[in-house]
């Protein structure tokens, strides 16, 4: 048997996601999916994943410092937090855990006072 790596969660996770809204349409009970949907954000959020698609055991400083919070990319840019949310996807944002992380390389630099 293979390892499930981050594309296969994302699919798993489309499709409860898909099955989830059809129940509510229903008017159907969800919990046993709204707990699996639960499951598979937090292992995408949590696991660092490598270029191949496979978790990573050690993560580097400096990788986790290539990217910064909504909060700090709108002092950066100067705007609020929810136009940075806007533009996530467009300056090249990914979505983890349910908050975005925005890299570094494409904001601003910081001014120096």
């Amino acid at each position: 048997m293979t390892d499930i790596d981050r594309t296969d969660l994302t699919a798993i996770r489309t499709a409860l996601t898909f099955t989830r809204r059809a129940l509510t349409a229903r008017h159907e009970p969800t919990a046993p999916f709204d707990h699996a949907i639960a499951a598979i954000d937090t292992a995408l959020a949590t696991q660092p994943i490598a270029d191949n698609g496979n978790p990573k055991t050690d993560v580097d400083q400096t990788e986790l410092n290539e990217w910064v919070s909504v909060t700090d990319a709108s002092q950066l840019l100067g705007c609020s937090e929810r136009r940075v949310r806007q533009i996530a996807p467009a300056i090249g944002a990914t979505k983890r855990g349910g908050s975005w992380l925005i890299p570094r390389s494409a904001l601003p630099e910081p001014e120096e006072q």
